[in-house]
């Protein structure tokens, strides 16, 4: 799997155009509110399901970590 992607990741069509007057096309990565399946470029698309899937798991750690505190607090 990590070959194939790394083909679509390194494909010469997986960014946008340079040219391309679409902020949304350069910027949308980098939006939290933009979801991986809605950007049309695979890496772009890439980096933000990495990013969402890392920052899920880093959130659901604070979670754990947190809700551990609490009850030894009780």
């Amino acid at each position: 799997m990590s070959d194939i992607i790394s083909l679509i990741y390194k494909h010469k069509h997986s960014m946008p155009s340079p040219a391309s007057p679409l902020y949304s096309e350069h910027h949308a990565s980098f939006s939290p509110s933009v979801t991986a399946s809605e950007i049309f470029h695979a890496c772009p698309s890439l980096f933000t399901w990495a990013i969402n899937l890392v920052a899920n798991h880093v959130h659901q750690e604070i979670y754990d970590l947190t809700s551990k505190d609490c009850e030894e607090l009780s």
